[in-house]
């Protein structure tokens, strides 16, 4: 049975009063789930709904900063944003948002906005009804110190609110559009946007005052069809006195008196939940397709005294079928900056662990896994308690995505679609891959082939000066004799290696190749990532090559490597001082008719 909201008497108070504008929103964007991530060179990036109302978000880059690349990183208070890098002010990038003022008047928009330190500092917000001539309607700008954002609180420092109220052309218009169009060069710490400066934006919403009177729905709820785990949101648009009151009703059937009341909280399906029950907006987690069916919204003020009810919509809930596939292939799925290309289907691979620790923090878990294409990737599994060990074979379903340029499998836990199977244990593990430190330079070549995987590199120098003994959560330089560099990254999970003594020297070392970078595109930052002690051989440096000829009164000396400096003394016993520029081949001229010279290698 529908519930009614009879207010009579302070229905008879407000007939008596002058009539009011009910604030309404118009159109709210969060970008929680209405928005995919995409590069490119410029251009437009465009139909983004908003989850409630209805409109479009949009934005365009000129493409002079070379590729722009769109993200939805942590948001202003919430999981997502809308965001993007490749800012030019020559023309301006910009934010775009259109939205019907039809019945509406006195408009006023709200959002939230960030960048970083090296992304644009200062906006102008403009408006126009026919999308073509814009109007600036005021300039901004954002804190002089980049502003942090994490999904669970807001920081009011990145809130911005301007009132459109005397711009009569907004009123009551078909379309209207704002934007907010990057108006300098000047960056955020006070220099010059770079290329890879970023911006981003959330919460934007679009607030107008209604007319008087009983509600009248503007807008109605939209039939959605979405797949077992999404999040799904409805959301309607209604005009009335203030204050207007809204609640959300079910029917798996859609029939006559078989409706009922929705409330915020668990949706009694698994991890599920029910948020925005008795608003404009309401949002369904973790869709179960028990939850198929039928969604209306009644709303009311004090002018009526039963709910003016929504038309129907019409939730279905289907099961996304997984794509069965090798590792292989799941790392060709990149964009041209590395970042995923495809993070909404589900796929599914098998492997073997090669990892024996959680790699992560304890109230998750992430392992690794190689198949027989030979190639490896990272499981993370968000609120998980599953670790497989080393050696197990595996089954794993589920999306791919990224941790600070690291692809990997993003499940999660309260995810029914999401799954790790296990098949068997005590299978070998793969083989390290000898990694060259030269092929750091050959991107494509480490992002499908040695990320994930299991790889050792021989005859390295660990950084000085020397620590006594591994720190959890710490990394040291591994050098080679050609003085190239990969960091070695000890996990704060790899209690067998801590504390362990840091050789100057080592023959070997084995572990899982990995990354950490937040740098666009995600090519740097690789380490190898130690998981036992046993993984280090420590031994004596090979001995170097090291050739002295003479020509004429000249002496050629000759070594291998680049990591050396070359010195030299008169004396056996030194001191020896340094040859500066000292490369091989190093020509020493008039040797000979010098007295007794002796030289030496240093690293």
């Amino acid at each position: 049975m529908k519930l009614k909201y009879i207010l009579s008497c302070l229905a008879a108070v407000l007939l008596a009063a002058p009539a009011a504008f009910a604030q309404t929103t118009l159109a709210v964007w969060t970008f929680e789930t209405a928005y995919t991530s995409i590069s490119g060179t410029g251009g437009w990036i465009t139909n983004i709904v908003p989850e409630i109302g209805s409109g479009t978000a949009s934005g365009w880059h000129s493409g002079l900063f070379g590729t722009t690349t769109y993200s939805a990183p942590a948001g202003n208070g919430s999981a997502k944003s809308f965001s993007s890098n490749g800012w030019t002010n020559s023309p301006g990038d910009f934010y775009q948002f259109a939205v019907s003022t039809v019945s509406f008047q006195d408009i006023s928009v709200s959002f939230n906005q960030v960048g970083s330190a090296t992304g644009p500092r200062d906006f102008n917000l403009q408006y126009s009804t026919d999308g073509i001539s814009f109007t600036t309607f005021t300039s901004y700008s954002l804190p002089s110190s980049p502003t942090s954002w994490s999904s669970g609180s807001s920081n009011a420092l990145s809130v911005f609110s301007f009132d459109l109220s005397a711009i009569t052309a907004l009123n009551n218009a078909t379309v209207v559009y704002f934007r907010l169009v990057d108006a300098s060069n000047a960056s955020i710490n006070g220099g010059t946007v770079a290329p890879g400066g970023t911006d981003r934006v959330d919460n934007f919403a679009v607030v107008a005052a209604g007319g008087t009177g009983p509600t009248v729905i503007i807008t109605q709820p939209q039939s959605k069809d979405v797949y077992f785990g999404d999040t799904v949101s409805f959301s309607v648009l209604a005009s009335g006195e203030a204050p207007v009151y809204y609640q959300w009703f079910y029917s798996a059937s859609g029939a006559a008196g078989t409706y009922s009341p929705l409330a915020d909280g668990s949706s009694g399906y698994g991890f599920g939940t029910i948020s925005g029950s008795a608003t404009a907006g309401l949002a369904l987690s973790y869709l179960n397709p028990a939850q198929a069916g039928y969604y209306e919204v009644g709303v009311s003020n004090a002018l009526v005294s039963d709910y003016v009810y929504s038309s129907p919509a019409q939730l279905t809930v289907g099961i996304r079928t997984p794509i069965v596939t090798n590792i292989a292939y799941l790392r060709t799925l990149q964009t041209t900056n590395w970042f995923p290309s495809d993070t909404t289907n589900l796929y599914t691979v098998t492997g073997t662990v090669t990892t024996p620790i959680n790699m992560t923090a304890n109230t998750s878990r992430e392992f690794f896994i190689q198949d027989a294409s030979t190639a490896g990737i990272a499981v993370f599994i968000g609120g998980g308690s599953y670790l497989p060990d080393a050696g197990d074979s595996v089954q794993v379903t589920g999306p791919i995505g990224q941790f600070n340029g690291l692809l990997e499998l993003n499940l999660s836990a309260s995810n029914p679609a999401h799954s790790v199977n296990y098949i068997n244990s005590g299978n070998p593990l793969p083989a390290p891959k000898f990694f060259d430190f030269a092929t750091l330079t050959n991107i494509s070549l480490v992002e499908t082939n040695i990320e994930g995987s299991l790889a050792i590199v021989s005859n390295v120098f660990f950084q000085l000066p020397q620590v006594a003994g591994f720190v959890g959560n710490g990394s040291l330089n591994m050098t080679n004799v050609n003085g190239k560099v990969l960091q070695l990254f000890v996990n704060a999970q790899a209690s067998d290696v801590i504390a362990q003594t840091v050789p100057t020297f080592a023959a070997s070392v084995s572990g899982v190749f990995g990354q950490f970078t937040s740098a666009s595109p995600a090519t740097n930052a690789y380490q190898l990532n130690i998981l036992q002690y046993a993984g280090l051989v420590s031994g004596t440096m090979a001995s170097i090559p090291f050739v002295i000829q003479t020509a004429g009164t000249n002496a050629i000396l000759t070594w291998s490597g680049t990591l050396f400096s070359l010195q030299s003394s008169t004396n056996v016993a030194g001191p020896y001082v340094d040859i500066s520029p000292s490369t091989s081949p190093y020509t020493n001229y008039n040797s000979n008719t010098n007295s007794a010279m002796f030289f030496r290698l240093v690293h």
